[in-house]
């Protein structure tokens, strides 16, 4: 069939609530890993990585940080509003510099609750901090809001810190906990700008990077990182993901996250040998 004609509908399926992991297991790497191989479909777990590739394969890492991006504000009805930052509206260069905006910041958001959000501004307050919120515009997909602080001593991840909470994935079907602050990050997380983990990171551990270094699997964890806001999310609809490898070993590279991909995609020459649908 050729990808053109693929329909995401095709691939969908019930996921019963009882068959979703709620809480991560004590030790990251005890998850499960579904392997398919020569037409079979295996169980296996996230510390045998190691057996299911081959020697020499090369696995590359994105050290983008999740941010505490979702923020709650309460009407005087005491409707919540619910904002969730995707990514900078304003002229900044790039995401750490549009974080480090002190005072005002213009931030790309998807606002739960926009219907009822009918006051000019909403604010709250923590640790004599005011944090004020404004409807700058509305697009198709998001809202542009202007946030405001009366500290201009604090950054906006600052502020992001002290009013936000990790955007755990809407499946889970719960609020955030304290464990979440470093469960929902990878062990090599290093630069905020996420609004959602790479998922496939979260399994690594330091005993299963030295189990890859033993069978000579090589990692790359990319330094300029790609962080991922929902909006790339949407533009990607019924796309087609590829996989690649290398143009001089022909050895294969393995991405944990579509935007390593995007990436690898961008900035190297080889040659395409998977197809994956995403959603």
């Amino acid at each position: 069939m050729l990808p053109q004609k693929i329909l995401i509908k095709e691939f969908n399926y019930h996921l019963p609530e009882e068959r979703i992991a709620i809480h991560p297991l004590p030790e990251r790497d005890k998850s499960k890993l579904l392997v398919y191989k020569s037409g079979k479909i295996e169980e296996h777990i996230y510390n045998r990585l190691a057996d299911c590739l081959p020697a020499e394969s090369l696995l590359v890492f994105n050290n983008t940080k999740v941010m505490a991006v979702r923020l709650l504000f309460t009407k005087h009805t005491g409707s919540i509003i619910e904002l969730f930052c995707l990514e900078p509206a304003g002229d900044y260069p790039d995401v750490t510099t549009a974080m480090l905006q002190k005072g005002r910041v213009l931030w790309k958001c998807l606002v739960g609750g926009a219907k009822k959000w009918k006051e000019e501004t909403l604010t709250c307050s923590k640790e004599n901090i005011a944090l004020t919120v404004k409807k700058a515009k509305q697009e198709k997909d998001y809202f542009v809001i202007e946030f405001t602080w009366n500290d201009t001593i604090l950054s906006f991840a600052d502020v992001l810190q002290l009013f936000g909470t990790i955007p755990l994935p809407p499946y889970l079907n719960r609020a955030a906990e304290q464990e979440d602050e470093e469960r929902y990050q990878t062990i090599y997380a290093r630069y905020n700008g996420s609004v959602a983990a790479p998922t496939a990171g979260l399994h690594f551990t330091n005993s299963l990077f030295n189990k890859l270094e033993a069978k000579s699997i090589r990692t790359y964890i990319a330094e300029d990182s790609a962080h991922y806001a929902k909006l790339f999310i949407i533009e990607l609809r019924n796309k087609i993901e590829v996989l690649k490898k290398h143009p001089e070993t022909g050895k294969p590279i393995y991405a944990d996250k579509y935007n390593n991909l995007r990436q690898l995609l961008h900035k190297s020459s080889v040659s395409f040998i998977i197809l994956r649908i995403i959603q």
